[in-house]
């Protein structure tokens, strides 16, 4: 891992110091864009010739944003998975939330139907398939949501940033939904299926009503309101 870690770091390092050279001479304008962007840049470079991940850095937004069309690597979030035999832990020197995965074992059981998937990782005592760990992990260090939405025909999955208010979720689905929002009517998604679907929720005024600056939650389903 730490050599991985290494190879990132001296590649951003590789690039910011490129971008440092037209950087100086941008600067002798003395505009202020200039200058911002050549003091990301000195400070970037000065975090990564200390060989720590710029994740790691105390660098303010600001920095941050201005260094975003290098798209320094060590500046995006990070999900570590090790495979590890079956029963066997972690081992040492990883970086906390690993998530392990026994590649043998999911294997073994990939063409298998979940219900009996489940079974026999359950023998090894594996709770939960691996795929669905590292998805939960990406979920976390993207810092994403699921909300839900349903019709007739069928019913998806969208994804938001955490904190997303009810008109940019809306704005995930379609941009016209998110530009017209009046409304949406909300239920969570254990609550609706408790209730047995949308009518039934409904009927028994289970679903709320929320305006433009309701925040969505995990599991939310929405019914926007909307004008064109």
């Amino acid at each position: 891992m730490g050599e991985v870690q290494t190879e990132l770091v001296l590649a951003d390092l590789g690039n910011v110091e490129s971008a440092l050279e037209s950087a100086r001479r941008r600067a002798k304008s003395r505009g202020q864009h200039e200058l911002a962007e050549l003091h990301a840049l000195e400070r970037a470079h000065a975090v990564l010739s200390a060989e720590v991940p710029l994740r790691q850095s105390d660098l303010e937004e600001d920095e941050r944003r201005a260094l975003r069309s290098l798209a320094p690597l060590t500046l995006k979030p990070q999900v570590v998975v090790s495979n590890v035999e079956e029963g066997a832990g972690l081992p040492g020197g990883l970086p906390e939330g690993t998530v392990p995965v026994s590649a043998e074992i999911e294997a073994e059981t990939a063409a298998m139907p979940e219900d009996e998937a489940r079974a026999l990782l359950a023998e090894f005592g594996v709770e939960e398939l691996g795929l669905g760990r590292v998805i939960a992990a990406c979920y976390g260090a993207l810092d994403l949501i699921t909300f839900l939405t349903t019709g007739e025909d069928e019913t998806r999955a969208w994804e938001v940033r955490r904190g997303a208010t009810a008109p940019e979720a809306a704005g995930a689905i379609h941009t016209d939904l998110q530009r017209g929002f009046i409304r949406a009517e909300v239920i969570g998604f254990e609550d609706l299926v408790a209730a047995g679907g949308w009518d039934r929720a409904k009927a028994k005024g289970l679903l709320r009503v929320e305006g433009r600056d309701y925040v969505v939650r995990e599991g939310d389903v929405l019914h926007v309101r909307f004008a064109v």
